[in-house]
């Protein structure tokens, strides 16, 4: 069955970048994007395993993103890469359990793509 990834960023050239790459290492998936984190809601459906999110983006940011997919469907993985590191937004976000992994920008994309393989295996 294939793999069905969500990402989401502000930056076109990001979004780009991840399905290109993502693409690559991950094989057989589909990929589906969103520029901000009102079209993320719009595109979600529930045959989406795992979602790739920035944290700072205008309107709907990564977080409440996060909060709303989670009450869409428990089970998605959500993965967070941002630039911009609030401590104390990001201790909010890892006691509510928002998101499975937190990645600051600049990021290793080997080991992302490693734990985003295992994420979606499990």
């Amino acid at each position: 069955m294939t793999k069905k990834i969500l990402i989401v960023d502000d930056e076109p050239d990001v979004v780009d970048f991840f399905s290109e790459f993502l693409g690559m290492e991950l094989g057989e998936i589909e990929i589906k994007t969103a520029e901000c984190g009102e079209q993320a809601l719009e595109n979600f459906s529930h045959d989406i395993d795992l979602v790739v999110t920035d944290l700072r983006m205008p309107g709907v940011s990564g977080s409440k993103l996060a909060r709303q997919l989670r009450n869409r469907k428990s089970s998605v993985k959500i993965v967070l890469i941002t630039g911009y590191l609030d401590r104390s937004e990001i201790m909010e976000c890892v006691d509510l359990e928002l998101f499975d992994e937190i990645y600051e920008k600049p990021i290793d994309t080997e080991t992302v793509a490693t734990r985003i393989k295992t994420l979606l295996a499990a």
